[in-house]
């Protein structure tokens, strides 16, 4: 499981960041005057040669050739889908890429039309014309904003426009090379599991600027000084890229997935991984540990699960579900593996042998399931869900585990996640125009209401005495006093809050942000207040 990294992170440390003391010329010459690659990039050799020598600053040369690489890499990714393979089967194919080139393969190539888009790409014959419009790009704060004045000093230095182009074009066809190789590598199989990875690439930059000035060549550490302590509302760890996370029973572990890597379990202690899980490589959205936790089940935003041990990493049972797109995903006090989706069914598996049990449905053929939730006993289970064609939210509970209904409700149409309220009898419903509102899970009668606009989650600590709403209008989460029913503490810096978690001893809270996962210590946070 060495290789089993994030796709997207890898792809950044690996193919765009050059490393910043220039050691990549020298590979960049010696390959380019291989017999292989002569006739194609031979122009590339002699002009870094010459850059060289004539003092133009390789800063600013890797600067230029970091942002070709960011947009190749981009590219690549962008023709898996179109025009796309004819089989989606991704094996191989950085093999495949010189022999495909156009002006010397002989014959019919090996899916023509993708390779050709790729070549079309890579510009083997760069006149760097496009240099002239990238040098009068303004210096800003958006990504790449510091490309274009680095052109302009390589200018002054003597750089030709023809010679910076032809070194371009080795690096479009060395990171179009890698970024396929390493869809091999970490071990996506198909176009399919490669869809939409394009649009996720910026932010998945390891420096957290997403490609902005100051994010390449990355800092030097100072030697001999200590960090500066944190200030107590600063997360513990900051994982990135993750795009879904939960807390081991024993407060050990948190786990985390992204859109382009496995599940990785991650030592609370030290920030250290401990070892990633077979099973999904990507577009994982939902993950979850078992209530004794020796499983974390996995679930990809559409069709598949996977259940491994969380000891090992060894994946246990695959499992299979519609095609829409998941929302909730969590164990029942019992053991089974209950997932839902915007679709009208919640399925259910046993998750000793992995057999799909009796699934539960909501009322309506047009539903979309938002959330699922256990009672604080575990008798009761509850789904939040909204009828597309009634416009109407609701709010349906079973028994557990014998699944019968026993009550549906009404709740407000902005509602979008659902909690249970450890200690009592009761729900509760985030509502963008309302705030949190409390539910009585035998009546279905509205018991309480805490009034806040812009509310989209809530997550109650373990012992009930506080809560921790979102923020999405000024970017924070929010922790409150259950009983006073006032805000006690604002975590700013919250971007895109998708997914909040506290853990089963309320020790740590954690949230799924654009930027990745962030992880506080909540006792330390309240025990402040």
């Amino acid at each position: 499981m060495a290789n089993d990294g994030d796709y997207l992170e890898r792809l950044w440390a690996e193919v765009i960041n050059l490393d910043p003391d220039g050691k990549w010329i020298d590979t960049c010459v010696k390959q380019c005057r291989e017999r292989s690659y002569a006739g194609t990039f031979g122009e590339c050799a002699g002009a870094l040669d010459r850059l060289r020598k004539c003092g133009a600053s390789m800063e600013d040369l890797g600067r230029v050739c970091r942002f070709v690489r960011y947009e190749t890499c981009f590219g690549t990714l962008y023709n898996l889908g179109d025009p796309g393979l004819e089989k989606g089967k991704v094996a191989g194919l950085h093999e495949k890429i010189l022999a495909s080139n156009p002006q010397t393969r002989k014959g019919r190539a090996f899916e023509p039309e993708f390779f050709d888009a790729l070549w079309e790409m890579i510009s083997p014959d760069d006149d760097g014309e496009w240099l002239a419009d990238l040098a009068k790009k303004k210096s800003g704060d958006a990504p790449f904003d510091d490309t274009g004045a680095a052109v302009k000093l390589l200018m002054k230095q003597g750089a030709t426009a023809r010679e910076l182009g032809g070194v371009a074009a080795w690096h479009r066809f060395d990171a179009c090379f890698h970024t396929l190789r390493l869809l091999q590598a970490v071990g996506i199989k198909t176009t399919e599991e490669a869809d939409g990875l394009y649009e996720l690439l910026l932010g998945a930059d390891p420096s957290g600027k997403e490609g902005r000035p100051g994010s390449w060549p990355p800092a030097q550490k100072k030697s001999g000084k200590a960090l500066p302590a944190k200030e107590d509302s600063e997360p513990l760890w900051r994982l990135r890229p993750a795009q879904a996370l939960d807390f081991s029973p024993d407060e050990k572990t948190v786990v985390v997935a992204g859109a382009s890597g496995p599940v990785r379990l991650v030592d609370l202690a030290t920030g250290e991984e401990r070892r990633s899980c077979e099973g999904l490589k990507v577009h994982i959205y939902r993950i979850a540990f078992s209530p004794d936790g020796r499983q974390v089940t996995a679930g990809k935003i559409h069709k598949e699960l996977t259940v491994c041990d969380s000891a090992t990493g060894k994946l246990i049972h695959k499992l299979k579900r519609t095609d829409d797109e998941i929302s909730s995903l969590i164990y029942a006090p019992t053991g089974e593996i209950v997932c839902a989706s915007w679709h009208r069914q919640i399925f259910v598996w046993d998750s000793r042998s992995g057999k799909e049990l009796p699934a539960l449905t909501v009322g309506e053929d047009d539903s979309m399931v938002y959330d699922v939730a256990f009672s604080t006993d575990g008798r009761k289970c509850a789904a939040l869900w909204f009828g597309i064609e009634s416009g109407k939210t609701r709010v349906t509970i079973w028994s557990w585990p014998d699944r019968k209904q026993l009550l549906e409700f009404m709740v407000p149409e902005e509602s979008k996640t659902l909690a249970r309220v450890p200690g009592q009898p009761v729900f509760a419903v985030a509502d963008a125009e309302s705030g949190v509102l409390f539910f009585d899970a035998n009546t279905g009668k509205r018991v309480d209401v805490i009034k806040s606009k812009e509310i989209d989650r809530v997550a109650f600590t373990p012992d009930g005495k506080h809560f921790v709403t979102t923020d999405p209008g000024n970017d924070a989460l929010i922790i409150w006093n259950a009983k006073t029913k006032k805000e006690i503490r604002r975590l700013d810096g919250v971007d895109s809050c998708t997914e909040m978690a506290i853990s089963t001893g309320g020790r740590y809270l954690g949230a799924i942000t654009s930027r990745g996962a962030l992880v506080w210590n909540l006792s330390a946070l309240l025990q402040s207040t």
